[in-house]
């Protein structure tokens, strides 16, 4: 969908100085009380099945009723009276005064995004120069400086304590480079949902700063792991129409100790350690940064009561099933009487194993290169952390890294051993993905079927 489309639908274009994708703040956001309101585009984020126990969000509903375009109908974007419509099956359609839902032909609960701010709110004058001077906000925002390296970024807010601080300590002191940005899905009561929304919503107006939202709908599978995985696809969209270079997530110092808790108990190694990396990649062009690493939950909740602003509790995260939530009700809170500051020390323990591992990563590809069959000598004279990472790393090229969660240390730690072992007759051992690794005397290859019959290792 082009960007004339969206201005088209949206109102704008040719006679006003903003383009929806660009996010651009009028004159005065981020200063003065006469600001007036961004304008922000829309972006199509995934869609997951409806499940019989949630009820649709009555609000999309009523956005999405209506037709489209015929099944199967292709050509030229073209504007109709119920929408503008691209070739790709898009449906860029009227929502309300500066709002604008995407549907698509074939799916008629698909999930849009909107532009909230009507209007800047009251800005955080009282309690903003003591957040300014706090020491939490200010390592936050010094990493954030560090990591986005000054680019336009994305702050992902729930409305917690963590990203309300997040936003608390950036968004004021980067005008204009800063754009909040909410994912809700149905993993709650829709009451709750609506609240988390609506408090990121009002922050967004007290600081002045724009904000976009994505709306999921509800998922089936692992509702834990498909949430987080399709909430960091629709922050990655949400960024990339914002022009936003980063995502900014307001994970804290112990949110990284029970990262590497975790790790440690189930025998991870050295990447497990690691962590939460401080930046990787998220999408085309966006990095997701963790700033507030260096910060703790404590610091998040007392810079939110410095600023007078309150925070959403999300009580799923109190559900004792999850290994998190029993770790923060059981462990870290004896941790914490025995060995006060223990968060702080576990997540500089942590930086220093992401470091450790960027240089068996480097090791490793100088050692295995971007090939598939290695002399078995060379490889017996390298460490078994070493022989680990590039076996790992040639198996996610070969495969982009589909079945990661089967390729375990039972898998891979008996085909170092083989490779560094003295013995001379051929062993097989099969991954996942249709892999094959074979240790020969001199050889040790890595194949699938395909490449096996086309001849090669």
């Amino acid at each position: 969908m082009s960007g004339e489309a969206a201005d088209e639908v949206l109102g704008v274009g040719e006679g006003g100085v903003d383009r929806p994708a660009g996010l651009e703040p009028g004159p005065g956001v981020g200063g003065g009380r006469g600001a007036r309101a961004a304008r922000v585009g829309v972006v199509r984020v995934p869609r997951f099945e409806p499940s019989a126990e949630h009820a649709h969000d009555a609000e999309r509903d009523e956005q999405h009723a209506g037709g489209g375009q015929e099944p199967g109908r292709q050509g030229a974007e073209r504007a109709v009276g119920d929408g503008h419509h691209g070739s790709d099956g898009w449906i860029l359609r009227p929502a309300g005064p500066g709002r604008a839902a995407l549907v698509h032909r074939y799916h008629a609960a698909v999930t849009p995004t909107f532009s909230v701010i009507e209007a800047p709110g009251a800005a955080l004058a009282q309690g903003a120069g003591r957040v300014r001077r706090d020491p939490a906000a200010r390592r936050a925002l010094a990493e954030w400086r560090r990591l986005a390296g000054g680019g336009r970024t994305l702050l992902a807010v729930s409305g917690g304590a963590d990203s309300t601080a997040l936003a608390l300590a950036i968004a004021p002191r980067a005008p204009g480079s800063c754009v909040i940005g909410h994912v809700r899905h149905v993993m709650r009561s829709h009451a709750e949902t609506r609240a988390d929304r609506d408090a990121v919503a009002q922050l967004a107006q007290r600081l002045q700063t724009p904000f976009v939202e994505a709306a999921l709908g509800p998922i089936a599978g692992n509702p834990e792991d498909t949430a987080r995985r399709a909430r960091r696809r629709a922050l990655a969209e949400l960024a990339a129409r914002a022009r936003c270079v980063c995502v900014a997530t307001g994970h804290t110092a112990d949110d990284q100790a029970e990262t590497l808790i975790m790790a440690l108990a189930r025998g991870a190694g050295l990447r497990g350690w690691s962590a939460m990396p401080a930046s990787a990649p998220l999408g085309p062009g966006v990095s997701l940064i963790r700033p507030m690493l260096g910060v703790t939950r404590a610091d998040s909740e007392r810079l939110c009561r410095l600023a007078g602003v309150p925070w959403r509790d999300d009580h799923t995260n109190d559900d004792p099933a999850r290994a998190r939530a029993h770790l923060r009700a059981r462990v870290t809170p004896a941790l914490r009487q025995r060995w006060p500051g223990v968060a702080e020390r576990l997540s500089a323990a942590a930086r220093v194993a992401a470091d450790a591992q960027g240089l068996v990563e480097d090791r490793a590809a100088e050692v295995f290169g971007d090939v598939y069959a290695w002399p078995r000598d060379r490889l017996r004279r390298e460490r078994a952390i070493v022989l680990d990472e590039g076996l790992r790393s040639a198996w996610r090229r070969l495969t982009g890294g589909v079945g990661a969660d089967r390729l375990g240390r039972r898998r891979v730690g008996p085909a170092v051993d083989a490779i560094r072992d003295r013995q001379t007759a051929a062993r097989r051992f099969e991954w996942p993905g249709g892999v094959e690794l074979v240790v020969g005397a001199r050889l040790v290859a890595m194949q699938t079927p395909e490449c096996a019959g086309a001849g090669r290792p």
